[in-house]
């Protein structure tokens, strides 16, 4: 049972979001790809282990804070007696164990994931300790993609390699019923789960650098452009879209990229450039927010839910 959903990191957000309206260096381009393989490592977790019933309650995508210490822990398995500790990866390629070391064939030494592993399992006692939970630990470095080999692996390691995921699963599902205690043991590490990290790493842009346009619903491309006075086309893929739809969604873009910002209609004019008339974007604007101000100074806002 997933009590604790996974969401899409703000960081990969961003990097989706951008993508097609600038361009990116080598540097930012490999924390890219990174950040995408490791998110759809964890999601195919997340995945396989909803398959069949297995008696743990799940958290996924936990962020605490420590004695000053950040920490992360991509999920969190809760059962009758027992707290499972997930690292999830999804290295591809062949891996080489040197003493501490983990290196690729080609020579490039990476982060001992073993250490990361070590780390957050320390960390986490301590949380749980100064909640009051005292459940033993158990964690694992679970690989998810079957294109990984590590060479010279010591059985001692905690890991679970693709190979061993079935075997795996079949330990979990052997475990006894999840008690309602369980369920109390998860609020209260949930209570401790961070919302924000101070470590998000984005690059650099600002409005006025960025491609305009609207990006296509299918491919991601930048390519649309108006087929008919309610309906978007893709020039890539040949998709099509509603125009209301295609801003709405352009706005939300907006907001995430330029919290700072005020939403106008001037600026999503601008930001989605292919709409021809201003009077088509206050329209959206006005039928799904809610107008502030007068003239220049006004602007739109969430619109404020009114109970019955």
């Amino acid at each position: 049972m997933f009590l604790k959903q996974r969401k899409i990191p703000i960081e990969l957000e961003v990097y989706n979001y951008l993508k097609a309206r600038t361009n990116f260096s080598e540097d930012e381009n490999n924390y890219y790809g990174n950040l995408a393989k490791g998110f759809l490592g964890e999601v195919q977790l997340d995945e396989w282990l909803q398959e069949g019933s297995i008696n743990l309650l799940i958290l996924c995508d936990l962020l605490f804070e420590v004695n000053h210490t950040t920490f992360q822990i991509d999920s969190l398995g809760i059962s009758q007696n027992k707290i499972y500790l997930f690292e999830i990866k999804n290295y591809e390629g062949d891996f080489c164990v040197e003493g501490d070391r983990w290196n690729t064939l080609s020579h490039i030494e990476i982060k001992n994931p073993v250490l990361q592993l070590k780390r957050s399992e320390s960390l986490l006692r301590q949380l749980l300790k100064d909640i009051g939970v005292m459940l033993p630990i158990e964690s694992c470095i679970i690989f998810m993609n079957p294109e990984f080999h590590l060479y010279n692996s010591s059985r001692e390691l905690p890991i679970i390699f693709p190979s061993q995921l079935n075997r795996f699963k079949k330990k979990l599902h052997s475990l006894p019923p999840v008690p309602s205690t369980s369920h109390q043991i998860a609020q209260k590490i949930v209570s401790h789960h961070m919302k924000k990290s101070r470590f998000t790493r984005l690059p650099a842009y600002q409005f006025d650098q960025l491609r305009k346009g609207i990006v296509c619903c299918n491919c991601g491309s930048i390519a649309t452009r108006l087929v008919h006075k309610n309906a978007l086309g893709c020039d890539d893929c040949q998709s099509k879209e509603e125009v209301d739809a295609a801003v709405l969604r352009s706005v939300q873009e907006f907001r995430l990229l330029f919290p700072e910002r005020m939403i106008t209609t001037t600026d999503i004019y601008e930001w989605c450039k292919v709409i021809e008339s201003k009077k088509c974007i206050r329209r959206i604007l006005s039928s799904h927010f809610q107008l502030i101000g007068k003239g220049k100074a006004s602007s739109y806002i969430e619109r404020v839910q009114t109970e019955e």
